[in-house]
């Protein structure tokens, strides 16, 4: 149902209130009047009918004026802060609700705005945390990755001076399993020479 057929079928409920609390005073007037006075107080009514109807009529514009008021404070101004607490919980956390309608609607309104201000800002403290987090965890990688390098470093040095202490051991064994004076080309020592400068036998 739209807002103007809403408006419509209230101000027409409420004129008809007023047509009856007219009717019904008149009613009561009538009815308290001795039977000479009302015979004579009815055809009065009755040539007055035409102005009370238009006087009626008139209500319509302030009664008018009254129900879109109160239907605006007490109808419309609800209806519209729910849709904005819908807004704001589904589509656009940002969103906030504009203060209008009764004191009461504007009280809660400016509550919901209040929540939704620390549900940012806790929003906020969040996602600081886990960029923080994310932070720790990437420098903490780094970290690794750079003494799995260093150890790998260290190893292949590890490794090339053993290599590097294997040739010299094998080097020194070699020179020490050989005999010099035997190798074919060399003088013999002096000191194996005997008086006469030959070896002995």
């Amino acid at each position: 149902m739209s807002d103007k057929v809403r408006f419509a079928l209230v101000l027409a409920a409420a004129w008809g209130c007023v047509v009856a609390a007219v009717a019904a005073v008149l009613a009561l007037a009538v009815a308290d009047l001795p039977e000479r006075e009302a015979a004579a107080f009815v055809p009065v009514l009755r040539d007055r009918a035409p102005a009370i109807v238009v006087g009626l009529c008139l209500l319509l514009l302030p009664l008018a004026l009254a129900v879109r008021a109160l239907m605006r404070h007490f109808v419309t101004a609800p209806r519209q802060l729910a849709e904005d607490a819908r807004i704001m919980l589904v589509a656009n956390p940002a969103h906030r609700v504009p203060a209008r309608g009764a004191a009461g609607t504007r009280a809660l309104a400016a509550t919901l705005n209040d929540f939704a201000e620390a549900n940012a800002a806790l929003q906020r403290d969040v996602e600081q945390q886990i960029r923080e987090a994310n932070d720790r965890i990437a420098q903490a990688r780094q970290r690794r990755l750079d003494l799995q390098a260093q150890r790998e470093d260290a190893r292949g040095n590890f490794q090339y001076l053993l290599e590097q202490q294997r040739k010299q051991q094998e080097e020194q064994q070699q020179q020490d399993s050989g005999d010099p004076s035997e190798e074919p080309g060399l003088p013999p020592d002096p000191g194996d020479l005997g008086a006469d400068g030959y070896r002995p036998r």
